[in-house]
């Protein structure tokens, strides 16, 4: 065989076997593109410039803490959820773990969760809540689940912290 030919066919053999769940974390990943550091919310700023603009799955999830820390119906129904109720932190940090687009296996996994629908992006952070006192609390594991929508924007449809451990909701 060619040796050109022969390099060509293992480069497509390669890019066959890669599995829908390494095509699906990359997706996840590009849509990640421009997270970096550290961020964080307060009732009137924040580091993130597309808060209440959920066109992506990340700008979407910080809508969603925007929503829980400024407990404003506005930014809660850009992203589907209804308003928590006041928070006592003032000031949310947060810091970007994982994220993986959900494949059928994932949704096999999670035994018939309302939330695991394939395409649907599970993300992770660590988040850290500062109140009014200048107290935070230590970073805690934070997921949130997102849907796209017809409209091309995102929703919240589940979500979770290591703090309540558990699911609340559905």
């Amino acid at each position: 065989m060619i040796p050109g030919v022969c390099a060509s066919l293992t480069l497509i053999f390669v890019a066959l076997a890669i599995s829908p769940a390494s095509a699906a974390e990359q997706k996840a990943t590009d849509l990640l593109t421009g997270f970096k550091g550290t961020r964080s919310i307060s009732a009137e700023t924040a580091t993130s410039t597309c808060i209440g603009k959920p066109q992506t799955p990340l700008c979407a999830a910080e809508t969603f803490f925007a929503c829980m820390l400024r407990n404003a119906p506005s930014l809660c129904q850009a992203v589907g959820v209804s308003p928590f109720g006041p928070d006592k932190a003032v000031k949310e940090r947060y810091k970007f773990k994982s994220a993986r687009v959900l494949t059928a296996k994932n949704v096999e996994a999670a035994k018939g969760a309302g939330w695991a629908r394939p395409g649907n992006v599970d993300m992770h952070f660590l988040t850290r809540s500062c109140f009014a006192d200048n107290t935070c609390t230590t970073y805690q594991r934070y997921a949130v689940v997102l849907a796209p929508r017809p409209d091309g924007t995102w929703s919240a449809v589940s979500w979770s912290s290591e703090a309540d451990g558990e699911d609340f909701a559905d």
